[in-house]
């Protein structure tokens, strides 16, 4: 069975102009052969759907439910972005693909609550369980370059409460490999993947 990387994708790396080129990068210090799964951040959509709740009070799985629709919003441009890093000069033709794992997600069946106690960092934590993860990958907008803990991301509070009370011992129970990287401070130099 071919292990795979999970990688989470913050969705405020969407709003990163360079984030194409940073995306190419990162993934070229990857093995080639390596097959990474993606988890889409619902960015600044998931972040108006809280506000429109707060404003019109309808229920947190309603907002859960139309948060995840969100990164579903994000999808073909992510798709459209990164076939064209694939096809492009830049991209080494024997790459393995990427695959964006939300496209088969069904939260209903991932035991999680339908609040925001859950965001797309959980989602990634949560399917880290399948035996084929061999790594979770955090690409995200805050924090150091590489090597922050997920300990450390709890403590200044880039993380929701799903990942602090569940996802950290999840990760520790299954024995999985966990690294964050800012992917707007990242160069291929700190690469130690």
């Amino acid at each position: 069975m071919n292990k795979i990387i999970l990688v989470k994708l913050g969705g405020s790396l969407f709003e990163f102009p360079m984030l194409a080129k940073a995306w190419v990068k990162w993934r070229q210090s990857l093995p080639p052969e390596k097959l990474v799964w993606v988890i889409l951040g619902g960015g600044k959509a998931a972040d108006w759907i809280r506000g429109l709740q707060k404003i019109h009070h309808f229920s947190d799985a309603l907002a859960h439910d139309m948060a995840i629709d969100s990164m579903r919003l994000i999808e073909p441009y992510f798709m459209e972005l990164f076939a064209l890093s694939q096809n492009g000069d830049k991209w080494p033709t024997k790459m393995a693909p990427v695959k964006n794992w939300l496209a088969d997600l069904n939260p209903d069946h991932e035991n999680l609550p339908t609040d925001w106690s859950v965001t797309s960092d959980a989602i990634t934590l949560r399917l880290s369980d399948r035996p084929i993860v061999e790594r979770v990958i955090f690409l995200k907008s805050v924090g150091p370059k590489r090597d922050t803990s997920l300990d450390l991301a709890i403590e200044k509070g880039w993380v929701d409460d799903w990942t602090i009370h569940h996802g950290r011992k999840q990760l520790a129970d299954q024995g999985i490999p966990f690294e964050w990287i800012n992917l707007r401070l990242w160069s291929p130099e700190d690469s130690g993947v």
